[in-house]
């Protein structure tokens, strides 16, 4: 009975790609309005032969979170397992829009942030690197950017540690403006195409 936002999340593989390993995912989370904190997430994942569907609850009142998992086709209860959390713990979906309740004035240039993440039944601390700021080009325009880091590992996607590198609109309304990273077949970039109802000016410089 409190005031979410809800964002949802899809991703799918088109193209060639779709006929070597489809991707059908779908994350989502209700993150608190006034506390800035998740009430429920989930996540429906389809990729290739994998499938993982689960839902999570949490108690900040208690800093604990229940997790439910779900039979891969029907998607109907299959357990539930509690778990101890730590106070105003974020989930994968909201910890980013976390970071954007943030004062990046007060932020010095090569700080790391860390937000308590709960993911995969654990509590990961989530760290990230403010780099600096840069004015870079978009399809909106020359926009004020925040540079971040997110302090990660390589893995079978990307080829070396903390090669994920986003950039941020350094205004109010703090939107991804584009990300890059080395993964082993190149490099992946995505780039914002537009944008719609935003509260606030945007940084562009011209």
């Amino acid at each position: 009975d409190r005031a979410t936002y809800k964002m949802d999340l899809t991703a799918r593989t088109t193209g060639i790609f779709d006929l070597i390993s489809s991707v059908r995912d779908n994350w989502g989370s209700y993150f608190d309005t006034t506390k800035y904190v998740p009430q429920k997430f989930y996540r429906y994942i389809k990729e290739g032969r994998f499938r993982k569907n689960e839902v999570l609850y949490f108690d900040h009142d208690k800093d604990s979170v229940l997790v439910a998992k779900l039979d891969e086709k029907t998607k109907e209860l299959e357990s539930e397992t509690g778990h101890s959390t730590v106070k105003n713990v974020q989930d994968m979906i909201s910890g980013y829009y976390y970071l954007r309740t943030i004062d990046f004035s007060k932020i010095k240039e090569g700080e790391v942030i860390t937000i308590n993440t709960f993911f995969d039944d654990k509590l990961r601390p989530f760290k990230i690197k403010f780099v600096g700021r840069e004015i870079i080009k978009t399809k909106l325009g020359k926009i004020r950017a925040l540079v971040l880091i997110p302090m990660m590992k390589k893995d079978s996607l990307f080829v070396e540690d903390n090669t994920l590198k986003v950039w941020m609109s350094d205004d109010l309304n703090k939107i991804p403006l584009k990300v890059k990273a080395k993964i082993y077949v190149g490099y992946l970039e995505v780039e914002v195409k537009k944008v719609k109802n935003l509260r606030h000016q945007l940084a562009v410089t011209e």
